[in-house]
């Protein structure tokens, strides 16, 4: 056997235990719920694991040996087309009906510990949201936006609760008539947006980060609890519900199931592509803090009749912050 053909039989394994124990991390997603350490860890990476299958599937039909071998990538690559096929169709989107008003939101964690707010400011200023929704806003980058963004956007709430990642805050174009920062346990804020006559609620979350120092390195457990806190607020809210944030979960992940049983991903429903906000442990490697792997920041809604997704981007600049942030366009119909 040449040595070639030894690499090639030696690949041929690689790929049907990596192809095998993907197809098992799925079947057992289904039963195993990702609080669990491992499955938590599984779900977190799952959409890259899919997306090298898909990729790897028809080299390996070329290059291994046997060829056989390839087949076992296959319920992985399907798995992926078939969860995030839709987003790569061209010109996906929805088109205004002109009966609403066009909302154009944004959620943005600034990054906590910033002292120069400058570039986030341009980045908001480039963007032109109508509502942003701020993430680990600390003192210095709530005076900031107080001063600089005033003239732009005349309605804010700006007044962290305390030096912690889960400070959040709201600038707007349209009047903000009610506000509340929930400080049970995470903390999380609701405002009341008035679009022309029709009132909205609008929330900012920020769970908190399930990584860990030792393996499994992912515990979901905390977020879990804090998801269920956030869903008996916004489901019992009377008005139609604007959720964005950064969430600290994959769209695989148990958690993010939780909200769109009762939400709307407005990605899910007219985004492109991955829509990748966050270089997840990457970004602990600064040459390589730009490459997003990471789906952590959403915006969602409550009824996508009330208030139609027609566009969703994460917004390719971030200024200093280690997010991305997104921008969506709502239609918001009448009542």
């Amino acid at each position: 056997m040449t040595v070639i053909a030894r690499m090639r039989r030696s690949a041929g394994i690689i790929v049907m235990v990596y192809g095998l124990l993907v197809t098992v991390g799925l079947l057992a997603s289904l039963w195993i719920p990702d609080t669990f350490g491992p499955m938590g860890l599984f779900t977190t990476a799952a959409h890259i694991l899919l997306a090298l299958a898909l990729v790897g599937f028809p080299l390996a039909l070329w290059a291994v040996r046997p060829r056989r071998a390839a087949l076992t990538l296959l319920p992985a690559a399907l798995a992926f087309i078939a969860v995030y096929g839709v987003h790569f169709i061209p010109n996906r989107g929805g088109e205004l009906t002109g009966e609403g008003v066009p909302l154009r939101v944004m959620t943005f964690n600034v990054l906590y510990g910033q002292r120069d707010f400058s570039p986030e400011m341009d980045v908001i200023r480039a963007a032109d949201p109508d509502v942003v929704a701020f993430q680990e806003l600390n003192w210095s980058s709530a005076a900031a936006l107080s001063e600089g963004l005033a003239d732009e956007y005349p309605y804010m709430v700006l007044d962290p609760s305390a030096e912690n990642f889960h400070d959040t805050g709201f600038v707007s174009r349209y009047p903000i008539i009610g506000s509340r920062y929930f400080d049970d346990g995470f903390g999380f804020q609701r405002v009341v947006v008035d679009v022309e006559g029709t009132q909205i609620a609008v929330y900012s979350i920020h769970h908190t980060i399930p990584l860990r120092l030792s393996f499994p390195f992912i515990d979901n457990s905390t977020r879990t609890l804090e998801v269920t806190q956030v869903l008996e607020i916004i489901e019992a809210d009377a008005l139609p519900v604007v959720v964005m944030g950064d969430f600290n979960m994959s769209d695989l992940n148990d958690d993010y199931g939780r909200y769109t049983a009762y939400l709307t991903d407005a990605h899910r429903a007219v985004g492109q592509r991955m829509g990748l906000t966050h270089s997840g442990p990457l970004v602990i490697l600064p040459f390589l803090r730009t490459a997003r792997i990471l789906r952590l920041d959403y915006v969602f809604v409550s009824n996508p009749v009330r208030l139609r997704p027609i566009s969703v981007v994460a917004w390719q600049q971030s200024g200093n912050s280690d997010h991305l942030p997104v921008v969506a366009v709502i239609e918001v119909m009448p009542a």
